[in-house]
């Protein structure tokens, strides 16, 4: 994932035909919550089929999934309090 951020962050300070942009849908659908409970799915297959590589690599895109999950889920509670002080201050 994070290939792809250095590689649009490339393409838009270097100034990069318009043509050439890079569709980053797939890359996007990587966090849906579905993909967690794939991950999760293909880490159980490979250690049961003592696939070590696949495991490793499953291991690595779940770190990464659970890494975006918690930004996410904090940056929430950040806004979530800030509205719930903002209301206060409001009444």
């Amino acid at each position: 994932m994070a290939w792809f951020l250095k590689a649009h962050l490339y393409q838009h300070t270097k100034g990069l035909d318009k043509s050439n942009e890079i569709d980053y849908g797939n890359v996007a659908s990587v966090f849906d919550p579905h993909c967690l409970i794939l991950v999760l799915r293909v880490m159980r297959d490979a250690a049961d089929h003592k696939n070590w590589t696949e495991l490793h690599a499953a291991m690595e895109c779940f770190e990464e999934l659970v890494r975006f999950w918690t930004t996410i889920l904090i940056v929430v509670k950040s806004c979530a309090n800030y509205v719930c002080k903002f209301i206060r201050g409001v009444q």
